[in-house]
């Protein structure tokens, strides 16, 4: 047996009950830090899948799916590419992308301009890149 009396007491305690609890086989040995977010693991039945792959056939976006069933968006990906369901690509339009450039020179922020839009932020910048729009930073300065 260890003495635990010493001046590191403290932390050999805290070893000795992980060890402990590990070996119970507790579920309170989460070794992640207490700030760290992580999503919970979701896994779709067959039946679930089959029902996410029809609402998306029905017009459901990905990201109303994934709050649906409880999931990354990304899972909602690849549970509709696993099942042979041809994936929608929500693109802007010429008029779109010029009503874009507009509001983003009038001063706008990409994340206002994304919201009137309905795609991504990255679609935005991406189209207003191609079109050799000057951006600006996140404090409104232009990106040489």
């Amino acid at each position: 047996m260890v003495d635990l009396s010493g001046p590191n007491s403290k932390k050999c305690q805290e070893l000795f009950d992980l060890v402990q609890r590990t070996k119970s086989g507790s579920s309170n040995t989460d070794y992640r830090s207490p700030s760290r977010n992580i999503q919970k693991q979701v896994r779709l039945s067959v039946n679930e899948a089959a029902l996410l792959c029809c609402d998306y056939r029905e017009g459901a976006t990905v990201y109303e799916l994934a709050a649906k069933y409880g999931c990354h968006r990304n899972s909602v990906s690849a549970h509709l590419k696993r099942n042979g369901v041809k994936m929608r690509v929500r693109s802007l339009t010429e008029d779109q992308i010029l009503q874009a450039i507009e509001l983003y020179e009038s001063g706008l922020s990409l994340v206002k301009v994304k919201e009137r839009m309905g795609v991504t932020s990255e679609t935005i910048r991406l189209r207003l890149i191609e079109r050799g729009v000057v951006m600006r930073d996140s404090h409104g300065r232009l990106v040489p």
